[in-house]
């Protein structure tokens, strides 16, 4: 069987202020309920990409939350994921990158943790997934294009590709490029 592939961000363990604002008593219930989503959703031998601010905590305890995750995970690093690329494996990631472009059951994604308004291959139907808005942005679906905000949300928990391309995929391909700046000069 071929394994799923996830995406989300902003889990934001160990993160106080962010566990009063989804409404948990404390940063122990947050951090487990994650836990516990994570791991009723994901596989072992699943793909989860997350795409930023996995943590507040300091870079070494990182590897006290990915033990307990299922799948492999690979971070694409937010503004709160403070730590370099060293001992990637022993922080239990499969790797991290400050931006990754992947293709998935044959859709393109572009994966930063701010979003663009220009990214590669944009016209061609690539989608650009990113976290850091917290879902707060006002755009309509049609000006959203194809971006996807993959923020972690507690009644969802992470995004299946699938579940992505049944809405973005959907969408109108557009971007402010090059390419589009060119042609109005």
């Amino acid at each position: 069987m071929e394994p799923n592939h996830w995406i989300t961000s902003d889990l934001h363990f160990h993160h106080i202020l962010m566990s009063k604002l989804r409404g948990f008593d404390s940063v122990e219930e947050h951090d487990k309920a994650i836990i516990d989503k994570w791991n009723s959703q994901v596989e072992d031998g699943d793909h989860v990409y997350v795409i930023g601010d996995f943590a507040l905590c300091p870079a070494g305890d990182t590897k006290n939350y990915t033990n307990k995750l299922k799948g492999n995970i690979y971070l694409i690093r937010g503004n709160h994921d403070s730590f370099g690329n060293s001992s990637t494996r022993a922080r239990g990631f499969s790797w991290i990158k400050d931006y990754h472009e992947v293709v998935i059951k044959g859709q393109r994604y572009v994966m930063s943790h701010y979003p663009m308004l220009s990214w590669h291959w944009a016209r061609r139907g690539t989608i650009m997934a990113h976290g850091h808005c917290h879902n707060a942005l006002s755009h309509t679906e049609e000006e959203r294009g194809r971006t996807f905000d993959a923020c972690w949300r507690v009644d969802k928990g992470l995004y299946l590709h699938e579940e992505i391309m049944e809405t973005v995929g959907k969408r109108r391909a557009f971007a402010i490029d090059e390419e589009q700046n060119v042609e109005q000069n």
